[in-house]
């Protein structure tokens, strides 16, 4: 490898050993604080109602039904979603750098091509470099990620009649383990993130295998 190319080795080295693993022990961690916290506070909780008048127990009742409803669908809906885009940011921002890295060998730069982020740098590998495609369905659900991706950043997670809602509700009707729709807002299940940091990987993965015979 010479050493123009070093920090595209350098690059993936960061990103797929120490990022990615990063990002999926935090939210690892984080989930399970969050059970395991729910657990002990209700625990408590139901301790207290048992042990109270009858004219205590509704309005304790009444608390344990806004605790379970701050632990099982708002901490997590906060954690998933800043996750999700920790995430995309970071396969953004690697995709960049790979890209720019690779300018000094052609006629064009990242910045003459259309579009922005993820879908330009793809375009750039594959219309510029003219590395092979993806898999298509690998592809397919990175496009994916990019229309949520923007949905949760730009609105909050909220669908309306566009396209990339469409898109993102077709998807969590075949994914529904992973994303379901809920009050037309986008809810992440616990398996959304692993799922995304799997495929984030399998597609730095499939890109590196086909640069790296450009690069000796």
């Amino acid at each position: 490898m010479n050493d123009q190319s070093r920090p595209l080795q350098t690059t993936f080295e960061f990103f797929l050993f120490d990022g990615l693993h990063r990002i999926g022990e935090y939210v690892s961690t984080v989930e399970s604080y969050i059970e395991k916290e729910f657990e002990k506070k209700a625990s408590k909780m139901v301790e207290n109602i048992d042990k109270s008048s009858k004219e205590k127990r509704e309005l304790l009742e009444f608390h344990r039904e806004h605790l379970e409803w701050k632990f099982t669908e708002v901490f997590p809906r906060i954690l998933r979603y800043s996750s999700f885009l920790t995430c995309y940011s970071y396969l953004e921002f690697t995709l960049n750098r790979l890209c720019r890295s690779l300018e000094f060998n052609y006629h064009l730069k990242l910045t003459d091509l259309a579009d922005r982020g993820v879908i330009r740098s793809y375009n750039y590998l594959t219309k510029v470099i003219q590395i092979p495609k993806v898999s298509k369905l690998l592809w397919d659900r990175i496009k994916i990620y990019n229309k949520i991706r923007n949905k949760i950043a730009h609105n909050e997670g909220q669908l309306s009649d566009d396209g990339d809602s469409k898109a993102i509700m077709a998807f969590s009707k075949k994914r529904h383990t992973l994303l379901k729709i809920v009050d037309s807002r986008i809810e992440l299940m616990k398996e959304f993130v692993p799922e995304v940091l799997s495929d984030i990987e399998s597609l730095f993965f499939e890109v590196k295998a086909e640069l790296g015979p450009k690069f000796p």
